[in-house]
């Protein structure tokens, strides 16, 4: 063959080719379009079919919010029913940086609310801080919720939430209202211990006003804290057993140490 035979052979040769690769896209492209069309009419024969049978909760609970109107077109996005589980109640509380690592998951807790006290268990903790933290562990206030509620965590630093379930709700607990919490982070015993009433903070400590029965004098003395309840701190140094404190120290002292004159029983370290 000539030259000019070879290249219009493989001109046409090429034609061919390009001619089925065409078909082979158009093919390709017919059933994709085909494909889509057949998965969106699934979809929306499924959605009839859930419209027509009603909408099922996943568990079971109380319908507390409802702001669907009869004919009203709604979205997913918009929220329409609220769903509350009545018969899982917990609390949510913030932890500090100083209490988080003395909370663990599954220590036992007391939960009071206006109406009683109700036994609690830690069931979670989260594993960052975010929001704010709210005091310590004896006055942590939470907002009582459904399983799925919302925490309660200020504006002000970090804290970790920590979730609290409560043991055997009754009717009296109202989801959304405030409970105060305090967990019981461990037992101590044979340990010093001052009311909570006679210890006086301020920026530089912790400070109790001991007594010297010789000098008959009251000082402003430094201590350490430990664990704690609502009536009492642990001192861990800076007092011993049977020393002698000021029970309610007044705010308006002026000096850290004066002279007494002893008219009323004295508070004693324990």
């Amino acid at each position: 063959m000539t030259t000019k035979q070879l290249q219009l052979a493989a001109l046409y040769a090429q034609s061919k080719m390009y001619a089925v690769e065409a078909s082979d896209t158009a093919v390709s492209a017919q059933k994709s379009v085909m494909e889509g069309a057949e998965s969106a009419l699934t979809a929306l024969q499924d959605a009839n079919k859930d419209l027509q049978a009603g909408w099922t909760a996943s568990f079971d609970g109380t319908i507390t919010t409802c702001d669907l109107v009869a004919g009203e077109q709604t979205s997913l996005v918009n929220d329409g029913i609220v769903l509350e589980n009545m018969n899982t109640m917990v609390v949510t509380i913030s932890l500090s940086e100083y209490d988080n690592h003395r909370v663990k998951v599954g220590m036992p807790c007391t939960i009071t609310t206006a109406y009683g006290k109700y036994e609690g268990e830690v069931t979670a903790k989260a594993p960052t801080a975010t929001g704010g933290s709210t005091g310590s562990i004896l006055d942590n206030v939470g907002s009582m919720a459904g399983i799925s509620g919302l925490s309660s965590l200020t504006s002000s630093g970090a804290g970790v939430e920590c979730t609290v379930e409560v043991k055997h709700p009754d009717e009296n607990i109202i989801i959304g209202f405030e409970a105060n919490v305090v967990i019981s982070t461990g037992e101590y015993l044979g340990v010093v211990t001052v009311p909570t009433g006679s210890i006086v903070l301020d920026k530089t400590g912790t400070y109790v006003y001991l007594y010297n029965e010789k000098e008959k004098t009251v000082t402003k003395t430094a201590i350490t804290t430990g664990a704690m309840s609502d009536s009492a701190y642990q001192v861990t140094d800076g007092l011993k057993a049977g020393d002698k404190i000021v029970a309610a120290p007044s705010t308006t002292y002026k000096e850290d140490s004066f002279k007494v004159k002893v008219v009323d029983k004295l508070s004693t370290t324990k």
